[in-house]
């Protein structure tokens, strides 16, 4: 993880918003990450980003760390972009090619249209975009929901009506579900959203 590049997206993160920043340390926010997603046992990694011009994330934490949520969540290359060989959607299903993948681009469509016909990828790892609601309840507001499978694993999104995204990841090997994924990522949006925190 880049420091200039988190503090640019503590900025974005500032400038974005409709509301002021409550906590003025914004490494602070590492920790409520792990509070609502990793202390509730119901993922392994989760993140906070918001849903503006571009998407971007400004916070993160896994079962260990928080370099550890990083590491989950951010493809590990300076531009966010790198090549990737995926089975040809457009082939016979054996057929392979090399694509351009852009995580940012990737996660900011698929919150926009609900779709992400190369797959849905966070920090190198592919899931498959198998639900959407892009008028999802969230708090008092409307918001949008997406959830993400892969195999023994998957990924609960939510952005609240303010813009924030919640990005949780879970694994079966762990003794997550996605039930109990989805309630939590929910429950900690619907607080982002809240009159007390306004994001």
């Amino acid at each position: 993880r880049n420091a200039d590049g988190v503090a640019q997206a503590a900025s974005t993160k500032a400038e974005s918003l409709r509301h002021p920043i409550r906590i003025s340390d914004m490494s602070e926010w590492d920790g409520i990450v792990r509070e609502w997603l990793i202390d509730v046992g119901h993922a392994f990694a989760g993140g906070l980003g918001t849903n503006g011009d571009a998407f971007s994330y400004w916070a993160a934490h896994g079962t260990s760390s928080v370099d550890e949520g990083w590491s989950y969540l951010l493809p590990g290359e300076d531009s966010g972009v790198y090549q990737q060989t995926i089975v040809d959607p457009n082939g016979d299903g054996e057929a392979t090619t090399v694509v351009e993948i852009n995580e940012a681009q990737i996660m900011k469509d698929a919150l926009t249209t609900g779709k992400a016909p190369m797959g849905l990828w966070i920090g190198k790892q592919k899931y498959s975009l198998v639900r959407f609601d892009l008028e999802q309840e969230v708090g008092d507001g409307v918001g949008k929901w997406l959830f993400g499978s892969a195999p023994k694993q998957g990924v609960n999104i939510v952005q609240t009506p303010n813009g924030t995204v919640v990005v949780s990841k879970y694994s079966e090997d762990a003794g997550h579900t996605s039930g109990n994924n989805k309630t939590a990522t929910m429950a900690f949006a619907e607080y982002l959203a809240g009159p007390d925190v306004g994001y």
